[in-house]
């Protein structure tokens, strides 16, 4: 429209399914949600309350606000609850859609290889066609990058593409899985591979390929490793107590635990913790170097779970994840 005012942001649909469409953000309110007198009515997900959420144009930022949606609000993955203030490019996460949110000043071919590089959002999932509801068991991993604030505010384009690249070698390595599964969770993503050994190579190879590929980019990864069942829920999600399991895990490092503290490897190295079930289903591997961290009270685990930290896995036979 001639003479309308410069949009604030645009925002992008970043799901597999559904148009790319840039919709301007323009005005104070910015309402999202079901109901079609929204600035942007989504449909088709029940998720999505019909006032689900609200960005605010305070003046010198954007700030989005949940308006108490039966279930949540998501801003670069984490739960929000009121005004949270929005830092671009970021995204958002409303039930099983997922929206980019890219600043206005950026030229269309800019905004379009943003949209390409910062495409692995929360909720964007590979599920294995004809594996309907059933219960399976698979070694889980989830990896997120530590301190990713910080690489935030120090290069968005960074950290987009450290989140890029370890989608791609995800992708990679999950090729040729039956069970293979992959979600984006913010900072990181959680995958589901059909052994033990693939998912442990590919955990201690992301990191030095993408330090050689990302050069001189500087950060540090943090992996977690479980092996147990899980389900597939409506949305296409893996579910279950062992997936509770598994971010717990992860959260040990946040925590801060003395016993577990000293143990840890020095700073700026990778971090790669396994529970004792991913330990047995390794079954007897030679070169693997694991030290025993202790027991602790994980999520979804009806007993305490051993807990090793992997120092150096040296697995000699071939898998899937051979080419990460």
């Amino acid at each position: 429209m001639e003479g309308a005012a410069q949009p604030r942001a645009y925002i992008v649909n970043m799901n597999e399914t559904g148009p790319k469409v840039r919709v301007p953000i323009r005005g104070a309110r910015f309402t999202i949600g079901k109901h079609v007198e929204n600035d942007l009515c989504l449909e088709g997900d029940r998720a999505v309350s019909r006032r689900h959420c609200i960005i605010h144009d305070e003046g010198d930022r954007l700030c989005l606000e949940d308006c108490l949606s039966r279930n949540g609000t998501y801003l670069d993955g984490r739960r929000i609850t009121g005004r949270a203030p929005m830092r671009l490019p970021c995204w958002i996460g409303l039930g099983s859609i997922r929206l980019a949110v890219l600043p206005s000043d950026s030229a269309e071919d800019e905004g379009a290889d943003s949209i390409e590089t910062i495409s692995y959002t929360k909720g964007n999932v590979i599920v294995p066609s004809g594996e309907g509801f059933d219960e399976r068991e698979d070694a889980l991993l989830l990896v997120d990058v530590v301190n990713s604030l910080k690489i935030l505010r120090r290069s968005e384009m960074e950290l987009a593409r450290l989140i890029a690249g370890l989608g791609q070698l995800l992708r990679q390595a999950l090729a040729g899985h039956r069970g293979a599964y992959l979600e984006c969770t913010g900072d990181g993503f959680f995958a589901c591979f059909d052994t033990a050994e693939a998912a442990l190579r590919t955990a201690t190879r992301l990191g030095p390929t993408l330090r050689r590929d990302l050069a001189p980019v500087r950060f540090q990864l943090s992996t977690a490793l479980h092996w147990g069942p899980s389900k597939r829920s409506a949305h296409g999600n893996r579910v279950g107590k062992s997936v509770y399991s598994l971010f717990s895990l992860q959260d040990l490092r946040r925590r801060g635990r003395t016993k577990l503290k000293r143990l840890l490897p020095p700073s700026g190295a990778d971090l790669i913790l396994l529970t004792e079930p991913f330990y047995h289903a390794l079954g007897r591997r030679a070169g693997l170097e694991a030290k025993e961290l202790g027991a602790f009270r994980l999520e979804g685990a009806t007993e305490e779970l051993k807990v090793f930290r992997c120092s150096s896995p040296a697995l000699t036979t071939s898998d899937p994840a051979e080419g990460v």
